[in-house]
C-alpha cells in the first residue's frame, strides 16, 4: 500500500480522465467511484507535472493543467446515475454525461444459498407467491436499468418472523 500521491502522465489522463462541465468535476472512468472537483484533481496530482519551455528557462507545469487545455480530452457536461447504460450516456434533458452507476462484478457464490431460500419459503408458503417473489429479486439482478412494475410490501400477524434479517441480507447483497 502506497501512500504517496498517485503521478499520471498526460496520455494517461486523456485516456482516462472525463471533465464533467457541470460544477467542474473530473471521472476517473477506470474506478467509478473516482469523482472529484477540479480543484481536488490538481491537489492529488500535483506531483504529476512536465517541464514547458518558455521564458528563460524551463518550468514545470502540472500535467492537470496541461490535460485541461488539450483540445482531445474527453468532455461532458453533466453526471447522472443511469443504472444499465453505458459510461457514457445521456441525462433525462439528452445532454452528455459520464454515468456514475457501474455493473456490479459478481464472483462465484461460495455459500450455500438453503438457508436463504429456506427463509423465503417460510415468508412465503404458497409456491407461486414465492416463485414471483424471487422473480422479481432476478429481474433486479438482471435487467437493473427496468424497473419492475411493482414491489412488494409483506405484512406479518406478528413480530419475529425474520422480515428485517431478509431485507438486511438482500441490502448486502
Amino acid at each position: 500500500m502506497s501512500v504517496l500521491p498517485p503521478i499520471m502522465e498526460v496520455e494517461e489522463m486523456l485516456s482516462n480522465l472525463v471533465w464533467i462541465a457541470t460544477g467542474e468535476q473530473v471521472a476517473h472512468i477506470g474506478d467509478h467511484g473516482m469523482f472529484l472537483t477540479w480543484k481536488e484533481l490538481r491537489s492529488l496530482l500535483s506531483a504529476s507535472t512536465t517541464m514547458e519551455e518558455g521564458g528563460s528557462r524551463p518550468r514545470p507545469v502540472p500535467n492537470a493543467v496541461i490535460w485541461q487545455r488539450d483540445a482531445n480530452r474527453k468532455t461532458v457536461m453533466t453526471r447522472p446515475f443511469h443504472a444499465g447504460a453505458g459510461i457514457f450516456c445521456r441525462d433525462p434533458e439528452g445532454q452528455t454525461a459520464v454515468n456514475s452507476w457501474r455493473p456490479l462484478v459478481r464472483s462465484q457464490a461460495k455459500a450455500d444459498i438453503g438457508l436463504f431460500l429456506e427463509h423465503v419459503g417460510y415468508l412465503f408458503p404458497d409456491e407461486a407467491e414465492r416463485n414471483v417473489f424471487l422473480d422479481w429479486l432476478a429481474h433486479l439482478e438482471q435487467k437493473p436499468g427496468v424497473l419492475p412494475h411493482y414491489g412488494w410490501l409483506h405484512v406479518a400477524d406478528h413480530t419475529g418472523t425474520g422480515r428485517n434479517w431478509l431485507a438486511s441480507v438482500l441490502a448486502r447483497v
